[in-house]
């Protein structure tokens, strides 16, 4: 799997891009671009990684991604269908001082939070049905929901999706060896998983890899790989209320329960049974 800087399809004449995606598989390489990106899940579940920061997704989901800022939505399975609504655009996509308008100030808010990016913490019902719209608008129509989309992320409580920018483009190169790398530790998370596996897929020695790899994500390898274990161990303790722990710590790549535990309330604060309870 090879990955590049991506280009947003841009139908002529149109500054505003709403795309929606439904199928069984979707763009799934480690990618950048240009243009800030907001995306609603519609349907389906799986994990979005930003910049090496895990974060589990289901319907009802919203994103706000950084121009430039690497990424992959990775769903749950290449049988189960899918269906996201995303907008793609920049500061400038209306004129370079569109957004500096006095009568736009409202909205700066929203461009001083999505550098990295970040998700909405609370659900807001205007915000979903707005997204939901977007698609069947005609031009202007959509314009003037997309600025009240634009307002309301502005004043929703939120969260970062990373703490770390990285501050120079990925070149092709770099992508390719991180595209190469997180495929297969999403496809092999649930198993042991050993340094000197994907280093050789990096192409380098281990030591290479790891400061290659600590640069671009501010986190060691093996940091990232307990996120990934731990975002699908809570997905899986959401939807299956009544399967063990001890299984779901197996299915999400923990040989040891009381590894499980530790590491699980190192990153989540709480035990996975704690957790359970509070999200059912």
């Amino acid at each position: 799997m090879k990955v590049h800087p991506f280009n947003i399809p841009k139908p002529l004449h149109v500054r505003l891009i709403v795309q929606e995606d439904i199928g069984t598989e979707l763009y799934a390489r480690y990618h950048q671009h240009q243009e800030i990106q907001i995306s609603l899940i519609v349907k389906g579940e799986g994990k979005l990684i930003v910049s090496g920061s895990v974060h589990p997704f289901a319907p009802t989901s919203i994103f706000v991604i950084g121009s430039k800022v690497p990424h992959v939505f990775q769903y749950g399975g290449k049988d189960k269908p899918c269906h996201v609504i995303s907008l793609f655009f920049s500061k400038d996509t209306f004129g370079d001082a569109f957004f500096e308008m006095p009568d736009l100030d409202v909205l700066h808010a929203f461009f001083d939070h999505c550098t990295i990016g970040f998700a909405p913490i609370s659900k807001n019902t205007e915000l979903l049905a707005e997204m939901r719209s977007m698609p069947q608008k005609a031009h202007f129509d959509r314009f003037v929901t997309f600025l009240s989309i634009l307002r309301r992320l502005a004043h929703l409580p939120k969260r970062e999706l990373s703490g770390f920018l990285h501050k120079r483009k990925l070149t092709p190169n770099e992508g390719n060896r991180l595209q190469d790398v997180m495929a297969h530790v999403m496809d092999n998370f649930q198993e042991e998983i050993a340094l000197r596996t994907v280093a050789d897929l990096a192409c380098m020695t281990q030591n290479s890899f790891c400061r290659f790899f600590k640069q671009r994500t501010n986190k060691t390898f093996f940091q990232f790989l307990l996120e990934l274990r731990v975002a699908h161990a809570c997905q899986l303790l959401r939807k299956q209320p009544d399967r063990a722990v001890f299984e779901i710590a197996e299915a999400s790549g923990f040989r040891s329960l009381s590894n499980f535990n530790r590491k699980f309330k190192s990153l989540k604060g709480v035990a996975p049974t704690a957790f359970r309870k509070a999200h059912i």
